[in-house]
Formats: structure tokens, C-alpha cells, sequence
């Protein structure tokens, strides 16, 4: 049989890849900058902390094409936020800021003591505040949440990180899109490690030293009838026995 010659087709051109962009991995560098301040609305209750803004400032993206990186470097600010009732207590608890307090009086002195004596059985010493309150150990209280979840946030800026390179980006704004998801993964993973009861008890076993030194301050002042008379009380009754007389 005879051989064929050789045949010459056409170039197979193929366009459906045309916009398909190859994507290198990212290779994060990043920092965090925490700040705590008190700002925020008003809680309900005595007194809240926030995780408050957050920014991913400071972005350099760099490409690497031939060792297939994105170098990636940027800053997490946050201002986390705490936050007080600016007077009464939820349910209008009287603040008593010391033992010298002009709401103390000889009637409610022994309810004041009872209300700012730490419960060590409920969360470590969470006082009773059922008529009275303290807003600046209210205040201490909520610094020493802002400072927990700032302690945190570096480790859960590491996993965030972690995360962070494993991801893949062809464009500048794939990268900024990756970036940021990572201070929502930071706040979830700071939530995590500030649950119930544990967060509470850190914070209330802290204050308790504080709100038994102003208990038992106010129970010694009470004890040697230094507060003055409770002026919503009742006027003492007449002798009887002194006859009363007809006008």
C-alpha cells in the first residue's frame, strides 16, 4: 500500500482560558496595635465591653512570581471599648463611691455593707448590688475585660495569620478580599477564650479585694454611729406621757 503524504491542518486556537489568571500563595507579615478606651453606648446592665473598630492598616502587597508569593504586610488596629452606666444601677441602684458616701445613713448603712460584700460562691465574688452599687470598681471591672481581650488578641492574630497562608490570590484585590477576613477571625477566636464563667470570675476575683476593703470600711464607720440619721425616716412618736390637750 502506498504511503500517504503528510497533511497540514489548521492551528487549534482555544479561548476559553484567555482570562484565567494563575494565583500564587500568600505569605503574610502581620502586627497588631490595641488600644482601650471608654466610649461605646450605654449597657443595660452595670457595665459592657466591646471589641470596638477595627482596621487593617498600612497594606504592602508585594509579588513574587518566581517563587509563586504574595509578600504581604499590614497592621490590625483596634480600640477596644468599655463602657459604664453614666449614674444609677439597671434596676436605679445608688452608686456609693467610698465609705464617706453622703447617700450612707444610719438606716441603710448595713444594706450598703451587705450589697458591696463580694459572693466568692457566684463567679468568684460578684457582689449582691441589689439597692447599691460602685460605678468606679464597675469601671476597674470592665478595664479588666479590655485588658484581658487585648492580651488575647495577639495569639488570635496568629492563627488568623496562619489561616492567612493558606490562601491564594491572583490579584492585589484577592489579597485585600483575604485580608479582610482576618479581624473577624480574630474576634471569634478572642470570643472563645473569654466564655462563661471563666471571663467573669477572672475579672470578679480581681475586684474582690476592692469592694471588701469599701464593705468593711463602711461596716466600721457604721458599727461606731459615725453616719448620720436617715432623713426618709419616720419622726420619733410623743411621749405619752405627756397628755395631750384640747385646743
Amino acid at each position: 500500500m502506498r504511503e500517504e503524504a503528510p497533511v497540514s491542518l489548521p492551528d487549534i486556537e482555544v479561548r476559553d482560558f484567555a482570562q484565567v489568571e494563575f494565583c500564587d500563595a500568600i505569605t503574610p507579615w502581620l502586627s497588631y496595635s490595641g488600644t482601650i478606651a471608654q466610649g461605646g453606648a450605654v449597657p443595660e446592665g452595670f457595665g459592657v465591653t466591646r471589641a470596638g473598630p477595627m482596621t487593617v492598616t498600612g497594606i504592602t502587597a508585594q509579588k513574587l512570581p518566581v517563587i509563586g508569593w504574595w509578600h504581604v504586610s499590614a497592621t490590625i488596629t483596634q480600640r477596644i471599648e468599655w463602657q459604664v452606666r453614666a449614674d444609677t444601677g439597671p434596676s436605679d441602684q445608688v452608686s456609693i463611691s467610698s465609705s464617706l458616701d453622703p447617700a450612707i445613713n444610719a438606716g441603710n448603712w448595713k444594706q450598703v455593707v451587705d450589697d458591696l460584700t463580694p459572693d466568692t460562691n457566684d463567679l468568684k465574688g460578684r457582689p449582691p448590688r441589689d439597692q447599691f452599687w460602685a460605678k468606679d470598681l464597675t469601671e476597674i471591672h470592665e478595664a479588666f475585660h479590655a485588658n484581658d481581650r487585648k492580651t488575647q488578641a495577639p495569639a488570635a492574630l496568629a492563627l488568623a495569620s496562619n489561616w492567612l497562608g493558606t490562601q491564594q490570590a491572583a490579584t492585589e484585590q484577592d489579597v485585600s478580599d483575604r485580608l479582610a477576613e482576618v479581624p473577624g477571625r480574630m474576634v471569634a477566636t478572642v470570643a472563645a477564650g473569654m466564655t462563661m464563667p471563666g471571663k467573669e470570675e477572672r475579672a470578679y476575683g480581681d475586684g474582690a479585694g476592692a469592694y471588701s476593703r469599701r464593705a468593711t470600711a463602711i461596716w466600721a464607720l457604721g458599727n461606731v454611729g459615725y453616719y448620720p440619721a436617715d432623713p426618709d425616716a419616720p419622726a420619733a412618736d410623743a411621749d405619752p406621757d405627756v397628755a395631750a390637750t384640747d385646743s
